[in-house]
């Protein structure tokens, strides 16, 4: 049926504007000197096509980027130090943190053992100087041999027997072995040293990076405004009056359903939003462009079936001059309430950008994409089939507003496109 009727208007369309010229009707008058070229006025009738599903439509379609792999959390402030994947404040002076604690440095020349410091190697000190016979009854015989050899004041005395003192930064143990003082502060514990240390809280996480933004303990570029990041993808916020609905946004919660496909692909929601413009009641101007269509309708019909009987030429004329002249009331009463059968913001867009003929003539043009959904949703059991065939048929954007019908994405104010006007 729709290759019918499409060849119904394509049949018809090659007499049409003979017709319409004959019976002087606005169509023709306007079809005569287009304002847009037929690229530009795709935008702009696709630019319509979504304001209008956007805002008579009760689902949309978030929009969404990805914004890359998450990195990990790796920033500390400046008062604080890194230690794993925590911030801990800074030990003082002389102090190394390991976790929640702060233990002092081991001095050169000591292993740090974690809680201690391991002494250098200890040294021995010899055998000493004994007693000898001769020496006489007291220690100056002892004394004397060894501070021959390690100076005056350079020897003590360890049981019987003379040693010479430990250098600098050793004591003795026992009575023969040098062994590495402990740094001040420390415990000696024999061949290690105890460190002092001291709590400093427990830690807290990792930030982002300057200019990034934390989720789930990851780090991500932000999302540009208007959208919210979950994980490694930015989603749109829903548009004022709309209410979060998966991936979509609605205006009814209760019409938030998990196969929002199924939904908004449905043939009755397509047929709806084409046929009355997604909200019209019984007494609006879309309501009787609906009551009006099928006299449109019955005219193509008429026409398709003449050209399918091989009809005369004249039969075939006579029959598009009706369709014309049908066309031409339908399109008149379209342009009338502009902004009813669209939006109010189309209608100021509309109007702030083109004035005159130029004004009427994309209103009449938009009229004739809207009356081209019509005559190919009749019939078509699905959104999906409905924009198939459009696309296939139509060079002059119906492919771009069904598509905003059947898969409406929501839009936030989107800007009026950029276009070139011919006069």
């Amino acid at each position: 049926m729709l290759r019918r009727l499409m060849g119904c208007i394509a049949i018809a369309g090659l007499t049409l504007f003979t017709a319409a010229a004959q019976a002087q009707s606005p169509v023709a008058k306007s079809a005569a000197k287009p304002a847009l070229s037929s690229a530009d006025f795709q935008k702009v009738a696709k630019w319509i096509g979504q304001e209008v599903s956007n805002s008579r439509q009760n689902y949309c379609y978030r929009q969404s980027f990805g914004r890359g792999v998450g990195v990990p959390l790796s920033t500390c402030t400046g008062d604080q130090q890194k230690d794993g994947l925590l911030c801990y404040p800074k030990c003082k002076d002389g102090y190394g943190g390991a976790g929640p604690v702060c233990w002092q440095y081991c001095p050169s020349g000591f292993r740090d053992d974690g809680a201690f410091c391991a002494k250098p190697a200890a040294y021995g000190r010899g055998g000493g100087y004994p007693w000898k016979f001769g020496d006489g009854l007291n220690d100056n015989g002892m004394r004397g041999r060894c501070e021959r050899d390690h100076g005056k004041g350079g020897c003590e005395k360890d049981g019987a027997i003379f040693y010479p003192k430990c250098k600098a930064g050793f004591s003795k143990v026992g009575c023969c072995i040098c062994s590495p003082n402990c740094p001040s502060g420390m415990t000696n514990i024999g061949v290690s040293c105890a460190k002092p240390s001291y709590g400093r809280g427990a830690g807290v996480p990792m930030k982002c990076a300057a200019g990034q933004q934390e989720d789930a303990g990851l780090c991500y570029t932000p999302c540009k405004a208007g959208f919210h990041g979950v994980g490694p993808v930015c989603w749109q916020n829903c548009p004022s009056g709309r209410k979060n609905c998966g991936a979509g946004c609605t205006t009814d919660t209760q019409t938030c359903v998990t196969d929002t496909v199924g939904m908004v692909t449905a043939p009755l929601v397509l047929a709806a939003n084409i046929v009355t413009a997604g909200g019209a009641s019984g007494g609006t101007t879309a309501a009787k462009l609906a009551a009006k269509s099928p006299k449109v309708f019955d005219a193509m019909k008429k026409a398709a079936k003449v050209a399918d009987l091989a009809s005369t030429a004249a039969d075939v004329v006579l029959l598009a001059k009706d369709v014309a002249d049908t066309t031409a009331t339908w399109v008149d009463d379209f342009v009338a309430d502009f902004g009813s059968v669209t939006t109010p913001r189309v209608q100021q867009e509309v109007d702030r950008n083109f004035t005159g003929a130029a004004n009427t003539w994309v209103k009449r043009q938009y009229a004739m994409v809207h009356l081209s959904l019509l005559a190919q949703s009749n019939g078509i059991q699905t959104a999906q089939t409905a924009l198939s065939a459009v696309a296939l048929f139509d060079p002059t954007g119906v492919a771009g507003v069904v598509d905003a019908f059947a898969k409406p994405v929501c839009e936030t104010d989107t800007a009026f496109p950029s276009v070139n006007r011919l006069y």
